[in-house]
């Protein structure tokens, strides 16, 4: 199969999504048809990846979470990071990987465990409830500590933060390590009005607005991956690029930080694939480093 075959077949997945917009947080699970996308930056600087993968898990693998008793449905998405060189993502040489527990239909986040390897290395757990989250944070003492397990280590700190997405008016809200399948999920177009909603992100809710700024041809170099089937999708495609902005919330006591994506601040930039709706770029600042992009090379697909 053509790497053109190959996304067609993929588009035809969304036809029905493009052809019938839905209120603005009516996501439709089905049109995040992706269970992993590849991004990669490289300059004679420096290199990073961005792994992002989804798939449905057993409700169950949630343990005793509290409130979630009832929920049925849930996925659990991993979002892996890697730099190459000190000079990106503050300095630091290393990894992270956040998982996400989430309802597919608002994606509403249920627990998300982050770690951060290399010479920083930590772990913190957030648990969401409708108006707070806790997060406890592990991290060694020392080096010779570092090499246990997480739950071995001995310097935790719990907190809560309290949070008011009604101060936004949104009646709920999902969390920042998911904002890309939110993305697949909505039916925003370059004739939306702008689509808001609050995410959890550093402590405090944002008030984040996506804005359609319209629809670019974007250069694109992936494989996809589909079953059996397995192509290169290279040339121009129709793209539509989308500004995300966001407005921190209430930080008491303290000054907000800044509304990050796969380590991305600023006025970040998404490029969705007009027609099947896989997120192809991102665009964004790295402190001390500057603006880059994050493109799309490996896609699979859901069949």
């Amino acid at each position: 199969m053509t790497g053109k075959t190959l996304l067609t077949a993929c588009c035809a997945l969304s036809i029905a999504f493009c052809a019938s917009p839905s209120a603005a947080f009516d996501l439709k699970p089905e049109q995040a048809a992706w269970s992993r996308l590849l991004y990669k930056f490289k300059n004679d600087e420096s290199s990073a990846t961005a792994d992002v993968r989804q798939s449905a898990v057993p409700a169950g693998d949630l343990g005793n979470l509290s409130g979630t008793a009832a929920v049925k449905d849930v996925r659990l998405l991993t979002a892996s990071i890697a730099a190459k060189k000190k000079v990106i993502f503050f300095n630091t040489k290393g990894s992270w990987r956040t998982q996400t527990w989430f309802q597919p239909a608002n994606a509403a986040p249920l627990k998300r465990i982050r770690r951060q390897f290399g010479d920083k290395a930590n772990r913190k757990i957030y648990t969401y409830a409708k108006d707070q989250v806790e997060r406890e944070r592990a991290d060694p003492k020392n080096k010779k500590e570092a090499k246990k397990d997480p739950a071995d280590w001995s310097k935790i700190k719990n907190s809560v933060y309290a949070l008011a997405p009604a101060e936004f008016g949104c009646t709920s809200f999902s969390d920042s390590s998911l904002l890309l399948y939110f993305l697949s999920a909505t039916a925003i177009t370059e004739t939306s009005t702008p689509l808001k909603h609050c995410f959890f992100n550093k402590k405090i809710i944002y008030h984040v607005e996506f804005r359609a700024l319209g629809v670019e041809r974007l250069q694109v170099n992936y494989t996809a991956t589909q079953g059996d089937n397995v192509g290169t999708v290279t040339g121009e495609t129709d793209s539509l690029k989308i500004q995300v902005t966001a407005q921190a919330g209430t930080a008491t006591g303290r000054e907000p930080e800044p509304f990050e994506v796969l380590k991305l601040r600023g006025s970040i930039e998404v490029h969705l694939d007009k027609e099947s709706r896989l997120p192809l770029q991102i665009r964004g600042k790295v402190p001390n480093f500057g603006t880059i992009e994050l493109k799309l090379r490996e896609a699979v697909l859901t069949e």
